[in-house]
């Protein structure tokens, strides 16, 4: 499948998980492109990675779509210039990602996303308040995910 019908298949796939959890988001293939050529302060995903793991494509989608209800454009410095407002995006992405995957008992998914969750609450670029609220939802990602393995 070329490239551009595999962003296209998995953002359709996404949005539609989405959607079956509670979530609506406004996010176009567009919208998707653009938010992948922001620059970060981070080592980034690329979108052909996310694009393989539907979580991810979950995660991303309500990343941007949060990003868009602060009306913050995606424009290639909206995260260097937005970092508390993307910070608190991402988050939200986050936890609704982890839901998901709970939803969809991917244990590996977790445990995966629980070292990258537990390393945000360590992220010296993080104000107090959200390394705070990365422990609880790595405490809270470790908790479900232990009680997925009984």
């Amino acid at each position: 499948m070329p490239a551009d019908a595999r962003v296209e298949a998995a953002l359709a796939e996404g949005l539609n998980t989405l959607r079956s959890h509670g979530h609506f988001c406004d996010v176009s293939v567009q919208d998707f492109r653009r938010w992948f050529r922001a620059e970060t302060p981070y080592p980034d995903i690329t979108m052909e990675d996310v694009v393989r793991n539907p979580f991810l494509v979950v995660h991303e989608i309500v990343e941007i779509d949060e990003v868009k209800k602060n009306g913050l454009g995606l424009e290639k410095d909206v995260i260097i210039n937005n970092l508390e407002r993307v910070d608190r995006a991402h988050l939200k992405a986050a936890k609704i990602e982890i839901d998901v995957a709970l939803a969809a008992r991917n244990r590996k998914h977790i445990s995966e996303r629980l070292k990258d969750i537990r390393a945000w609450s360590k992220d010296p670029l993080t104000g107090p308040e959200m390394r705070r609220e990365y422990s609880e939802l790595a405490n809270r990602a470790a908790r479900s995910l232990a009680k997925l393995k009984k």
